[in-house]
């Protein structure tokens, strides 16, 4: 939601103003109020006309409502960045963080600004039940993030007012991901709202009291698209025979990928060698990619049998849908029906765990990783812990993108819904834990901790 408030618009107007001189260096060339109203109402057709049932997750009404609000606020010219900041505001009408606005080239351009000089903030936040920012790491050891300070301005800036702008631009099925959305990807939205500094002055607020502390700036972005493969996998042996493994992503790029399916085939022999009977898989903080990477380094692991993997799906039949498959109709048709295809485990896996798996989520699990969870779920191949997902328990996918012809702002939208292999019931609700893991952002080991001794306790 925005303030209302003339006072605290005039303050944001004058914070961004302000902070970003190094974003507006690069969108010299304003939009005009025509041009914008006309990106707005292409981005509401394409909407329309890729997904294959345009109110999956938002009205009819209510899209149309939002785009001529946004249509009544296109009343002046605007820098590519202002014209961002309008077009985002329909990321949450959406209700699907796979249908977005995107600041155009946004990866590209924030490598360019720090390659270039430039800086950015240098921290992560996890946010309370009132979206209050705390702090959770530092580039800095003039700040301990240990103590979970309260991050209550930033140059300045009410951290509400910035945690509330971030949230009405942020995709996402719900609250609850776009809140986790916003955690992980804080310096970066920081970047595109207000711009770089080479000093941030974080305003905190402590046990001891209120401190002001000046920061410089990160030369560096803050989440690489592709960080090194150590960063996103880890595994360890567990008291009680108990393997655990973590799984950040499953999107890789050609050069990660063979070294994550090696990393995965020694994780599970290591495993087997130790006498591992239980497993731990930590999705926590994996917001999916595609299915293979589960399919093939997890599933034949941990699986007894073959299982399916949907039961039904419903396609647009886009011209890359026709050539990825296996689906096939007239072009931009939309095909549906049961799908039967299943996941497939060989019988003789040596290094399968001879016990159960249990995969723990999160607010944050999402895409294919849903589709990970509602398959082991659904088939009892594995047990589901921790917390609710913030997206739907059936997902969608195949993500079409299209630039918008004035602006060049870039639109997802997807072309695929899928449904869970229990079925359609409870398919706008959260994939829910078999078993739920009280979570606390400072102490995430403690939720690992937790699980362990769940299980340890149930094999005894």
């Amino acid at each position: 939601m925005f303030h209302d408030s003339k006072t605290l618009k005039a303050a944001l107007v004058a914070a961004c103003t302000l902070m970003s001189a190094t974003v507006e260096a690069t969108d010299e060339r304003h939009v005009t109020p025509e041009e914008l109203r006309q990106d707005l109402d292409q981005a509401a057709s394409i909407f329309t006309s890729t997904h294959p049932e345009a109110t999956w997750s938002v009205s009819e009404k209510a899209l149309k409502d939002q785009i001529a609000h946004l249509k009544s606020e296109a009343d002046h010219p605007m820098s590519l960045r202002e014209a961002w900041k309008l077009f985002a505001r329909l990321n949450p009408a959406f209700a699907d963080a796979h249908a977005a606005v995107y600041y155009p080239d946004l990866k590209t351009r924030l490598q360019d600004h720090v390659n270039s000089g430039g800086a950015v903030l240098p921290i992560t936040v996890w946010l309370d039940e009132n979206r209050t920012p705390h702090l959770a790491a530092s580039v800095t050891t003039q700040v301990n993030a240990q103590d979970a300070p309260v991050i209550t301005a930033i140059n300045g800036t009410d951290t509400k007012m910035i945690v509330n702008e971030m949230l009405s631009r942020a995709q996402g099925d719900s609250p609850a991901f776009r809140k986790a959305y916003v955690e992980k990807r804080f310096s970066d939205l920081h970047w595109e709202l207000f711009g770089g500094s080479n000093e941030y002055t974080l305003t905190l607020k402590t046990k001891q009291g209120i401190r002001h502390v000046t920061v410089a700036g990160a030369h560096k972005v803050m989440r690489p698209t592709f960080p090194p493969l150590e960063d996103m996998v880890e595994r360890r042996i567990l008291e009680g025979d108990i393997g655990y493994l973590r799984v950040d992503a499953f999107v890789y790029p050609p050069e990660q990928e063979k070294a994550f399916f090696e990393f995965m085939a020694e994780t599970w022999k290591q495993f087997h060698e130790a006498g591992v009977k239980d497993v731990i898989i930590d999705v926590r903080n994996n917001g999916g990619g595609t299915d293979h990477y589960w399919q093939l380094g997890i599933a034949p692991y941990v699986a007894q049998k073959s299982f399916p993997f949907l039961s039904y799906f419903k396609m647009r039949l886009t011209e890359r849908n026709l050539k990825l498959g296996p689906i096939q109709g007239p072009k931009d048709s939309v095909q549906e029906g049961p799908f039967a295809m299943m996941v497939p485990i060989k019988e003789d896996e040596p290094n399968r765990i001879p016990g159960k798996a249990y995969i723990l989520a999160g607010p944050y699990s999402y895409s294919s990783t849903i589709l990970f969870l509602t398959a082991m779920q659904d088939s009892g191949e594995a047990i589901v812990a921790g917390q609710p997902t913030g997206g739907r328990s059936c997902s969608t996918g195949r993500i079409e993108k299209f630039a918008l012809a004035s602006t060049g702002i870039e639109l997802t939208v997807p072309t695929l819904i899928y449904t869970r292999p229990a079925g359609a019931e409870g398919c706008m609700s959260p994939v829910q834990p078999d078993v739920l893991i009280e979570t606390n952002p400072t102490t995430p080991e403690k939720d690992i901790a937790a699980l362990a001794t769940y299980i340890r306790k149930t094999n005894n």
